[in-house]
C-alpha cells in the first residue's frame, strides 16, 4: 500500500503509475492544542492593536507560498488596511519587505518570525482570518489548524486545499495567482462579521472530525488488512 494524505496526491500517484488499488488516502489530523481562544488576551500578549482587523499567514517565507501575491492583494484593498502578520521564517523575507515598502505597506506587514507550534493557536486567536495564497500544496495542515481554532480561511484552489474548504461554507477559495480575487475575498471577510463567524463555526465542526485519533484508527485498520489480521 502507498498512503497519501489527500485525494489530490492519490491521483498524482495514480498518474505516476502506482496501481489505484494500492493507494490509500488517510488524511492528517489536528490535535487538541488548536481551539478557539480569547482574542483580546492574545492581542495583549503579542502587543497587537485591540481594534482593527488582523490577517494571519503561518508558514515558510518561500516563493511557493505565494506571499508576493498576498502583498499585492493587500495593496488592492480599499480604505484602512488590515495588519498582516507573517508567522514563519524563510529566504523570501527581504524581498517581501522590499515589495511592501515599494507599495507603501511597510506599516501593514509584521514579520513575526518562527514560533513554536504550541504558540500558533494563540496567534490564530488574535487574528480575524487566515490567508494561504499558495501556488502549490499537498493538504495544508495550517488550514485544518485554523479551522479547529474557529478561524475563517481564505486560500487558493490548489492541491488538496479544496478537500478542506468547501467554498462559501467552510472557507473561501480563490484561483492561484490572482491577486485581485484574493483581495476581494479578504475584503469580503473583513467586512462581514457574520460570514466570518459562520465560516469559522463550519470549519471547526469539520476539523473536530479530522483528529489524529481518526488518522491512527485508519492506519491501524490498513496495517491489519495488509497483515491479514482479523
Amino acid at each position: 500500500a502507498v498512503v497519501a494524505v489527500s485525494e489530490d496526491i492519490g491521483s498524482k500517484l495514480d498518474e505516476y503509475g502506482v496501481p489505484r488499488d494500492k493507494i490509500k488516502v488517510v488524511p492528517n489530523g489536528v490535535d487538541s492544542r488548536f481551539q478557539p481562544g480569547d482574542r483580546a488576551a492574545a492581542r495583549r500578549e503579542f502587543d497587537l492593536p485591540t481594534q482593527g482587523r488582523v490577517v494571519l499567514f503561518v508558514g515558510l517565507l518561500v516563493p511557493v507560498k505565494g506571499l508576493e501575491l498576498l502583498v499585492e492583494a493587500l495593496s488592492l484593498l480599499e480604505g484602512e488596511k488590515p495588519l498582516c502578520l507573517l508567522v514563519g521564517s524563510g529566504p523570501q523575507q527581504a524581498s517581501l519587505e522590499q515589495k511592501a515598502a515599494e507599495l507603501g505597506l511597510a506599516d501593514c506587514l509584521r514579520f513575526v518570525g518562527r514560533r513554536s507550534s504550541d504558540e500558533i493557536p494563540r496567534w490564530m486567536a488574535a487574528a480575524d482570518l487566515l490567508v494561504l495564497p499558495s501556488l502549490s500544496e499537498g493538504r495544508p495542515n495550517v488550514v485544518l489548524e485554523a479551522q479547529a481554532c474557529g478561524l475563517p480561511v481564505v486560500a487558493t484552489r490548489v492541491g488538496g486545499t479544496p478537500e478542506l474548504i468547501n467554498d462559501g461554507e467552510t472557507g473561501l477559495l480563490v484561483d492561484s495567482g490572482d491577486a485581485r480575487s484574493l483581495a476581494l475575498a479578504i475584503a469580503r471577510l473583513l467586512a462581514d462579521g457574520d460570514l466570518r463567524s459562520a465560516l469559522g463555526r463550519a470549519g471547526r465542526e469539520q476539523a473536530q472530525r479530522l483528529t489524529w485519533t481518526a488518522n491512527a484508527t485508519q492506519m491501524i485498520a490498513l496495517y491489519r488488512q495488509l497483515l491479514g489480521v482479523d
